[in-house]
């Protein structure tokens, strides 16, 4: 682990409790899961473990991605895991593919699409069922 890692996770506390709405659940991931959490602004997630957390406060609270205002035609989120990227690029999308190989996160990946009511996010196990016509190249 690098000196850089543990300063990093701290530091991360104040923007997870300034955040979630229901931060004091996050230590109940050790034993329960997956839990709903509710970030400001941003809506309703479930993860599953403790560095679901860390992804949700990245993506929805740091914005990572730094997506622009820029309307994409399609956006393939290769590994779609817990939804958040998925969810917040179907704002600035017409089409979202969303792909997850485990297929207890692809279950849970369907349920929070669903939670969204985003319609415009289609969920496959993993990219190789992209068989539908949709072509990566």
């Amino acid at each position: 682990m690098k000196k850089t890692t543990i300063p990093y996770y701290l530091s991360s506390l104040k923007s997870i409790v300034m955040g979630f709405h229901n931060w004091y659940a996050i230590p109940l991931l050790l034993f329960l899961h997956p839990l709903p959490f509710t970030i400001k602004n941003r809506g309703a997630y479930y993860a599953d473990n403790l560095m679901d957390i860390w992804t949700l406060k990245e993506v929805l609270l740091d914005d990572c991605y730094r997506l622009n205002k820029k309307k994409y035609p399609t956006v393939i989120d290769i590994g779609g895991a817990i939804g958040d990227f998925s969810i917040l690029s179907s704002g600035r999308a017409e089409k979202v593919i969303s792909c997850e190989y485990d297929a207890n996160r692809l279950q849970l990946l369907r349920y929070i699409i669903h939670l969204s009511q985003r319609k415009n996010i289609t969920v496959y196990n993993g990219p190789n069922n992209l068989d539908n016509g949709i072509r990566l190249n």
